[in-house]
This record gives C-alpha cells, structure tokens and sequence, in this order.
C-alpha cells in the first residue's frame, strides 16, 4: 500500500515579511529591501498582477498583497477574507483593507457589467411591466418587491442594502 506524505506549508512569519519587504502605508505600495537578482531589487516594486489582484511572491509561493499587508500591520494571518473597502483590488492602503467573511465581501461588489438597470438588484421583469428589486444575504434571495418605476425600486434596494448589509454596503454603485 502506498503512503500518502503529507507536506506542511508554512507561511513566512512577519518578522521575514519586513525583513524583505517594504510597505508603504499612504500609498499602499510595497518595494523590495534587497538584491536577490532578476526581478528581485533593492527600491523595484514587489508584485504582479494576477486575475486583477497584485500578487507578491515570498520564498516560493505567491500571497495576495492585501493579505501581506495585513500580516505587516497587525501582525498575523488573518482567519478570513481580506475586503477592499472601495472595490478596488490594487488600492492595498491599509485604510482600504477589513477583515470579511465570504458573504460580506459579495456584499461590497460593484454591479455586474451584464446589469441592463445600472442598479445592483434591480431587474424590469417585461411580463408585469415593472422593476424587480431584491438582495441576496447569506446565500439566500429576499425578493425586496415590484415597482412602476425604476426610482423606486432603486430606493428600496437601498434600503435593503443598509438594513443587512451595514458597513459592508457599497456606496458607490
């Protein structure tokens, strides 16, 4: 019978972050602290792009950069998602970053390209001629209820959205 060996992976410890690292809290922007040879220089900017998130590669393994920026400010791995405030997944300023679960940080995406309303939630259903407004929290769809007017409906998904979204609802659809 064959064995199964498992491999631990260990995640570089802060102390090993700063020591290759440079953060810049204002701008969000990490450099790196030594030479190493190619792409590694002491000044040059640490990171790429990868699926629309910046990506830093420490000793083999590739981190989410707002993930290496929380462990450098407050000093641990954190246990859930790491939310970036405004949408935007190059703006690693810690001022940008919180802590999330999964179903918080669907509650701050922007609208889907695909939306023909313009409005997160809000959908005209052409068979009762009106607009459909309703959210989805934890996983589950709560039809909000129809209205004659676009205004309207957009209204109450605003409402929804500060009644079971909080700090996690987007402002800027």
């Amino acid at each position: 019978m064959a064995t199964i060996k498992l491999i631990r992976i260990t995640r570089p410890t802060r102390e090993r972050l700063l020591e290759l690292l440079d953060y810049n809290p204002e701008t969000g922007i990490f450099t790196w602290k030594l030479d190493k040879g190619g792409h590694i220089m002491k000044g040059k900017l640490a990171g790429n792009m990868n699926c629309s998130r910046e990506r830093i590669g420490i000793d083999g393994k590739s981190y989410k950069t707002a993930v290496l920026t929380w462990v450098i400010v407050h000093g641990y791995w954190p246990t859930t998602y790491i939310d970036h405030i405004d949408g935007n997944t190059t703006n690693n300023r810690i001022s940008n970053l919180r802590e999330a679960t999964p179903s918080q940080s669907a509650m701050n995406r922007s609208t889907p390209s695909n939306n023909t309303s313009g409005i997160k939630g809000v959908r005209w259903n052409s068979k009762g001629e009106v607009w459909e407004a309703r959210i989805q929290v934890n996983n589950k769809v709560i039809q909000i209820g129809s209205f004659k007017s676009l205004v309207e409906a957009a209204e109450a998904r605003k409402k929804a959205e500060t009644k079971y979204f909080g700090k996690f609802k987007r402002d800027n659809q």
